[in-house]
């Protein structure tokens, strides 16, 4: 199990009051970085992993993806893998892409809003980086890509979205893009 540093979390979400607050940018730890939010009176981080090819000497065949059709997806060179974690009181971290739907935030529309908020925080602040890759379990993949499938009205006009429908299980993919550049 992965816990946050002593201090870290304190720190994350010292501004943080009331329901759907989304933080700032943060480095987690080396290659990761991450923004804050809160839901329901609980800590979420939605983590932002650089992958392996930019930071060590993978093979750029390590970092394809399969698709359903038996091809292979090629991401571009600057994208990220996401994981959505919950922090514990204890620091420590659950990962949503994978846990049972039991576990799942109760009104799963309202955490894919702040979800999409926390997301587009980090777009907003890297927006070479933005393709995006989650593993999902499939009892949580629909409220996690729901976050990204449908952009409500006050969205659309400013960002465009494509989903990656055809990549192979545990893998969702999308990029988002911003309509004023």
């Amino acid at each position: 199990m992965r816990t946050l540093r002593t201090g870290i979390s304190n720190e994350m979400f010292k501004h943080a009051r009331g329901a759907g607050i989304v933080g700032s940018v943060y480095a987690l730890e080396r290659n990761k970085e991450c923004v804050p939010f809160s839901f329901d009176g609980k800590k979420y981080v939605v983590e932002f992993n650089i992958p392996y090819i930019l930071t060590q000497g993978q093979l750029y065949e390590d970092m394809l993806l399969a698709t359903e059709s038996g091809g292979v997806f090629v991401p571009k060179l600057e994208h990220r893998y996401i994981d959505v974690m919950q922090v514990g009181d204890d620091d420590s971290l659950t990962n949503l892409c994978n846990v049972a739907a039991a576990s799942a935030p109760q009104d799963p529309a309202a955490f894919a809003a702040v979800l999409r908020a926390a997301v587009l925080a980090y777009y907003r602040s890297s927006p070479h980086a933005n393709q995006y890759f989650f593993r999902a379990d499939p009892t949580t993949k629909p409220m996690l890509l729901s976050a990204f499938t449908d952009l409500p009205d006050d969205l659309k006009d400013r960002y465009t979205v494509e989903s990656y429908a055809d990549l192979a299980e545990p893998f969702v993919g999308f990029s988002i893009v911003s309509n004023a550049l």
